[in-house]
């Protein structure tokens, strides 16, 4: 409708731009006197014109109008059927749109028109659209004038266009929010005005008009106003308007307009009319723009829960003081109290005030109900404005809880609970704990010297969220600060923001076994000084899982600092991201795959740092690794190590180990590793196994053996890719492969630089009755001084029954290069290298051997 009407009012206009006088459907009159003939003969035609309106009441800026007047039917001298049509430009690019269908007749005998019409408006504000129907009859002739409209919005005609909420209070038992709408309406109403010619003028005339209006606005106020107008039309061609009124909604208004009609398209039509007959082409006179209001509306509503849709309801408690009946103004004394008075619909709220806090004694939440506490801010998720901060909160006090009296723990967890803002000091169970229950919150707490677990969570399924508690000093042995062990369903957990020290077991433990299934983010934690692992998570029989754990701060842990185990059929996923691992006692990341589990693993941008140290990186040694990837029996992994910054390890920086029947992929690249006191990067393979492992554009520097070392044993079949990485300072080789018993190597070593390594830049070594296939191109190896009589920076031997295959191509080393078939079979091609290879013993030529 909207868009019609515009199209319409501008097809009109366009039309009305047509000024070549095109008649309207003309009616023969009857056949009369002579003497009448110069009268019904007159005929009026379309034209077009163009008015600027300053903003006055109801609108508050001005608008330029386009305007069609197109008559449809006319008796020459005695009616017209007319359609006038006008587009509103606003200041502001809004548009809004008139048509009117009127109806006029000139009564000779008495010099004047008659009539009537009907009108459709619309307006557009930006933020508003509004219809309305007008209706009007008027009297028009040589002196004096006379007309009256009606304007009645149609449709939605009040409009919330913004709200806001601020300064939430308590009232009772609710929270209340202030409320602070704005409206715009469509104002409802008529207008009436009498008036006359004043003064001619060269072509025309001075009116002067005075009227009354009423208006009539939803949502607020009427009122009755008075206007005066002055109408000044110079020539046939233009007009101008000037009015003044006054009302109790708008106030006073001065309002002019300038309309120009266009040249040739006169509104007195064609030939010299009698005396009021050439009113008969005038433009009706009306308001042209929909009259809008803004209207301002504060008042208070509940804070609504988003799960319910229904009021928060609030139990008050001020500890120690008063007695109450739990409002605002009369709160409960004790925590008990405001619990038996809950609720379990999931509105209900126990919010706690410290009073004289004597002490809490420990106490079970019932299901649906929150406990918090004024001690922490306290943000509530409200229908109306998201998060709203709750009052009172923020005071710094947590109200302290009691040791526990109850056999499990001193506050007990029900389905759909919180609990917030409180301590909890020498509980003689667990600190918090829950059972068989789904969707729990566990947050801003602080809680210390439990006798067992800070928070035990045991087949807690849905949503659990534990965020910013500090949980330290546990003290019987294997007493994890937080721990989840679940055996069915599935679980949702984000542990952000907490403090875990001094606890006799995990920082963070989470089991998964039997058909449970998890989801965990363990996100910005601060997690040292615990007895085994900073962080814990095994999934066992036919468990699956999904972890992410980034931005931790992971240090001192007696154990290691990550440890993710997967056992027997089940399956894992884990994203180690941006995390600090440093210091702690075993591996830094420790990853372990046996039976059939499955895993994909991303460790990418850690830094890990002095791990494998009894004691810190100032103490007694133990053989421990920055990152170590095991994987045993018949399981199955992909791994990507990227970006990471591996330092000061006590044993390798990265060491990945595969065995039995195990297959594992392997992406090692951009890492900077460097100062581990054995090898920069090893990857083991053993047994059964079969590994695919990618090893490039590393930087791996002072490695105190080698800077990277493949090590394939026993059965294992290897694919190695080694490729743009740069290595030195090294105490033995920069780039080494060893191959025993019946393995199988292949190894493409393109695009790397070694310098300053002890012994070699490369070395190769097949031994048994490994087999080594091997593509080694395009290296540079600088000051890689060998080994006694061997003074190469490259060295590549067979001994025993062992078979090689080496392409030798187009690499550049200051000492050469060194190839030693002791025994066994050695098959090479050694071209375009900056000098020839020497040869110790038999070398076959390559022939058929097939090399990456």
């Amino acid at each position: 409708m909207k868009n019609s009407i515009q199209w319409l009012c501008t097809g009109l206009l366009i039309a009305g731009t047509l000024v070549t006088p095109v008649a309207a459907q003309t009616l023969q009159p009857e056949t009369v006197p002579d003497s009448e003939t110069s009268s019904e003969n007159n005929t009026f035609s379309i034209r077009g014109g163009i008015r600027y309106t300053t903003e006055g009441a109801g609108y508050k800026e001005g608008f330029t109008s386009f305007e069609g007047f197109f008559p449809l039917l006319q008796t020459p001298g005695k009616n017209l059927t007319f359609l006038e049509g006008r587009l509103l430009l606003q200041n502001d690019a809004n548009l809004g749109a008139n048509v009117v269908l009127g109806q006029r007749f000139f009564d000779a005998s008495g010099n004047r028109v008659y009539g009537g019409y009907v009108a459709y408006d619309n307006r557009n504000t930006d933020k508003s659209f509004f219809n309305q129907i007008g209706l009007g009859f008027e009297t028009l002739g040589e002196d004096w004038d006379f007309r009256v409209n009606g304007y009645i919005p149609m449709g939605d005609t009040r409009q919330q266009v913004s709200r806001r909420f601020f300064s939430p209070f308590f009232q009772e038992n609710f929270l209340l929010l202030n409320r602070d709408r704005k409206f715009e309406a469509a104002a409802a109403g008529f207008d009436a005005e009498f008036g006359g010619k004043l003064v001619r003028l060269v072509d025309g005339a001075l009116r002067g008009y005075a009227g009354v209006y009423y208006i009539n606005i939803e949502g607020g106020s009427d009122a009755v106003g008075v206007r005066g107008r002055l109408e000044a039309r110079p020539t046939d061609y233009v007009t101008v308007n000037l009015s003044v009124q006054n009302d109790s909604i708008f106030d006073t208004r001065v309002v002019a307009s300038v309309g120009l009609t266009f040249p040739g398209s006169s509104a007195r039509g064609n030939g010299n009319k009698p005396r009021g007959l050439d009113r008969m082409g005038d433009s009706v006179v009306r308001q042209s723009a929909i009259l809008v209001a803004e209207q301002t509306k504060v008042d208070q509503v509940p804070a609504l829960n988003p799960q319910t849709g229904q009021p928060y309801q609030f139990q008050h408690v001020n500890l120690g003081l008063g007695a109450g009946n739990g409002t605002f103004e009369s709160p409960h004394s004790n925590v008990q109290d405001a619990l038996n008075a809950t609720r379990s619909d999931g509105n209900d709220i126990v919010y706690v005030q410290p009073g004289t806090n004597p002490g809490i004694p420990p106490f079970i939440i019932p299901d649906g109900v929150q406990v918090i506490s004024t001690g922490p801010v306290q943000r509530l998720n409200t229908v109306q404005v998201g998060l709203v901060q709750l009052p009172l909160s923020g005071g710094g006090i947590l109200p302290a809880i009691q040791p526990s009296s109850l056999p499990e723990a001193s506050v007990i967890l029900g389905n759909n609970t919180v609990l917030a803002g409180f301590t909890i000091n020498g509980a003689t169970g667990a600190g918090i704990s829950g059972t068989n229950i789904t969707n729990v919150t566990v947050r801003d707490n602080a809680i210390a010297n439990s006798a067992e677990r800070g928070i035990s969570l045991n087949n807690v399924t849905g949503q659990v969220e534990v965020t910013n508690n500090v949980i330290n000093q546990s003290s019987n042995p294997f007493s994890s600060g937080f721990a989840i062990t679940n055996t069915a369903g599935s679980v949702d957990l984000r542990i952000q923001g907490n403090t875990m020290t001094n606890t006799t077991n995990n920082g963070i433990g989470i089991n998964l076994t039997g058909t449970a299934q998890g989801k965990a983010d363990l996100i910005g934690n601060t997690l040292s000084d615990n007895q085994n692992d900073g962080v814990f998570i095994r999934l066992d029989s036919s468990a699956q899982g999904t972890f992410n754990i980034s931005n931790n701060s992971i240090a001192r842990n007696q154990g290691r600092g990550i440890t993710f185990e997967i056992r027997d059929t089940a399956k894992g996923e884990t994203n180690i991201q941006n995390n600090t691992i440093l210091n702690n006692r075993d591996n830094g990341v420790a990853i372990q795959l046996s039976d059939t589990a499955q895993a994909t693993t991303n460790i990418s941008s850690n830094t890990i740092s002095g791990n494998g140290f009894v004691g810190g990186n100032t103490g007694v040694a133990a053989p421990f690794n920055g990152i170590d990837i095991e994987l045993f029996n018949s399981s199955t992994g992909t791994f990507n190590l990227s970006s990471n910054t591996v330092s000061v390890n006590q044993s390798n920086g990265i060491r990945t180990a595969s065995f039995d029947s195990s297959q594992a992929t392997f992406t090692i690249s951009n890492n900077t590793i460097s100062n581990n006191d054995l090898n920069g990067l090893e990857v083991a393979a053993s047994g059964n196994s079969t590994s695919t492992v990618t090893i490039d554009n590393n930087t791996v520097s002072s490695s105190t053996r080698n800077g990277i070392f493949i090590d394939s044993k026993e059965s294992s079949t290897t694919n190695a890719t080694i490729t743009n990485n740069t290595v030195s300072g090294s105490g033995l080789d920069g780039i080494s492969t060893d191959t025993a018993n019946n393995s199988f190597l292949q190894v493409l070593i393109q695009g790397n630089i070694a310098t300053n390594n002890g012994r070699f830049g490369i070395e190769m070594t097949a031994a048994g009755t490994s087999q080594l296939s091997a593509g080694v191109r395009l290296n540079t190896l600088t000051a890689n001084p060998g080994v006694d009589d061997v003074s190469f920076g490259f060295a590549a031997r067979t001994i025993d029954t062992s078979t090689m295959c080496l392409a030798l191509r187009d690499n550049t080393s200051n000492n050469g290069f060194v190839l030693s078939p002791f025994s066994g079979t050695f098959n090479a091609d050694a071209s375009g290298n900056n000098v020839t290879p020497t040869q110790i013993g038999t070398i076959n030529p390559l022939g058929s051997c097939s090399v990456p």
